[in-house]
């Protein structure tokens, strides 16, 4: 695989967060035997996980508390906003792994 084809799927499974969160990062990790692209699809996988853990926790919070205001609030600030950096830090990263 050329360096160009390496560093573009490394970049897409950063970029996968948007739109196929979890099968894009292990297909390419399972059928790509390069293992610069592996090592990247497991990092973009384990951001993945983490986006969707503190959304599920999140939800499963406020909805144990049966969706009220101040719940809802606490659920944003400590679940919300830690899955919006980690999707942010992997468009960054994809672009970063892009461009290098």
């Amino acid at each position: 695989m050329s360096p160009k084809s390496s560093r573009i799927l490394s970049s897409l499974c950063y970029f996968s967060v948007l739109f196929a969160p979890f099968v894009f990062s292990v297909l390419v990790y399972l059928f790509t035997g390069e293992p610069a692209v592996q090592i990247q699809a497991r990092k973009a996988f384990l951001s993945h996980i983490l986006v969707l853990v503190a959304i599920s926790l999140g939800i499963t919070f406020s909805a144990e508390s049966g969706f009220q205001t101040k719940t809802i609030i606490i659920s944003a600030i400590l679940f919300a906003l830690p899955a919006v950096i980690a999707i942010v830090w992997n468009i960054v990263k994809g672009v970063k792994v892009c461009i290098r």
